[in-house]
């Protein structure tokens, strides 16, 4: 089966965490508004500083989530069904890690606007995305409590 295959993408899409409430149908709707991109391995999707208004489902290859301001420190590793950029969705504003392709690869770009769109046709799937979005702040915040106060202070939100 090819990585573009729309069943393959809503089937990826739908495992993705903040997407995994939704429907067949509201899924493979989302899928339709996104945009097919490709890397080169090498490639930047976006470095850190710049202006967010993308979000990104990997489909095919590895990407790395960079610190530029550490020196390059590898925060994440990513692969297919990971979701990275999502603030970008909600929020807007500036990328806090650089995100390079580490091997060809192929995401799915979800535009801002095209996705605000979609929740106000999909009032049902914008219910499950903000449930899930909510049970994924609850669990930052759990984490967070459990840490060491000193520890605690150096982290930010989108750390956890």
């Amino acid at each position: 089966m090819s990585p573009l295959d729309p069943n393959e993408l809503t089937r990826l899409l739908a495992e993705s965490p903040l997407f995994s409430g939704l429907d067949t149908d509201a899924a493979q709707l989302l899928v339709e508004t996104a945009e097919r991109d490709r890397y080169a391995a090498g490639e930047y999707v976006f470095r850190q500083g710049d202006d967010g208004d993308l979000a990104f489902l990997i489909v095919a290859g590895r990407f790395a989530a960079i610190d530029d301001r550490a020196e390059g420190t590898v925060r994440r590793q990513m692969h297919p069904g990971d979701l990275f950029g999502e603030y970008a969705l909600f929020l807007g504003g500036t990328r806090t890690l650089s995100v390079k392709c580490e091997d060809d690869g192929i995401v799915l770009a979800f535009p801002r606007d095209r996705f605000h769109a979609f929740l106000e046709k999909t009032p049902t799937a914008a219910i499950r995305i903000l449930e899930t979005t909510v049970k994924r702040l609850d669990e930052a915040e759990k984490a967070l409590a459990s840490l060491d106060p000193v520890e605690a202070s150096t982290l930010r939100f989108k750390d956890l």
